[in-house]
């Protein structure tokens, strides 16, 4: 039954702070691109924006499993969120106070890009630590449902906050008040924030174990956290393909 997962207590720690996480996500990914035209206009500036986000998650990503492997992945996932908080919590405080530049626009998305590549293996890595091998299957269901709930309920709420805070209107010259982006990015920031004993949002749990083994993470006696390099490279395809599409949507829209 895929339910059964839930049943085992860290795994459904895990998935309770990752369904809110994976919320608070789209709250980032609304208020980022909103943010971006808000400031510039330049669709350009948009898709740069996109880019700086997106390639340096891929290229980490190549080796993020392997750094999952010979270290804890618990440690990785609190390292990663805690510092994603402080970025969020960072330009959430910028926008509300009125001192957003563009320069830590770009930084904001450099740095989210780059403590994802570390924290999406790491996440990876957690499930068969967690989870018998029979029920890997049914986690793995519950965590990709978890992600679509909140693609889907998470972009209507990240536009409502949005609206209700600030001034949701951009062109014609005018820029919208920051306030609500400022709101959404605090969102955003609280769903990375401590919940107990050092656990944050996405990752309430108590005890995930040490690394699987010591042994090299390339040798005959690797376990790799997020499948083999080809793996990996077909993953960074994807990525950089699926940034375009994403960037000549927006371009046709702007036409």
């Amino acid at each position: 039954m895929m339910f059964g997962a839930l049943k085992t207590r860290d795994y459904r720690l895990l998935w309770l702070g990752q369904a809110i996480s994976h919320l608070g996500d789209q709250f980032h990914l609304i208020a980022l691109p909103w943010l971006v035209l808000t400031l510039t206009h330049d669709p350009f500036q948009l898709g740069l924006v996109l880019a700086l986000a997106g390639v340096p998650r891929a290229l980490v990503m190549l080796f993020g499993g392997a750094f999952a492997d010979r270290h804890s992945p618990r440690l990785i996932m609190l390292v990663s969120d805690a510092l994603r908080f402080t970025i969020s919590a960072a330009i959430a405080a910028s926008l509300l106070t009125g001192a957003v530049h563009l320069w830590m626009v770009y930084a904001l998305a450099v740095s989210f890009g780059i403590v994802s590549g570390f924290f999406m293996p790491a996440a990876e890595a957690s499930l068969p630590r967690l989870l018998e091998s029979e029920q890997l299957e049914a986690g793995n269901a519950l965590m990709m449902g978890a992600d679509q709930l909140a693609q889907f309920v998470g972009p209507a709420l990240a536009g409502t906050v949005i609206a209700l805070f600030g001034t949701a209107h951009i062109g014609a010259g005018q820029v919208g008040s920051l306030t609500g982006l400022g709101v959404a990015f605090a969102v955003d920031a609280a769903s990375f924030a401590k919940l107990k004993k050092g656990a944050t949002a996405s990752v309430a749990v108590e005890s995930i174990v040490q690394p699987v083994s010591n042994e090299p993470v390339f040798g005959n006696n690797a376990i790799p956290a997020s499948g083999d390099l080809q793996e990996r490279f077909e993953r960074l395809e994807a990525t950089v393909e699926e940034l375009r599409q994403q960037v000549a949507a927006l371009n046709q829209k702007i036409d």
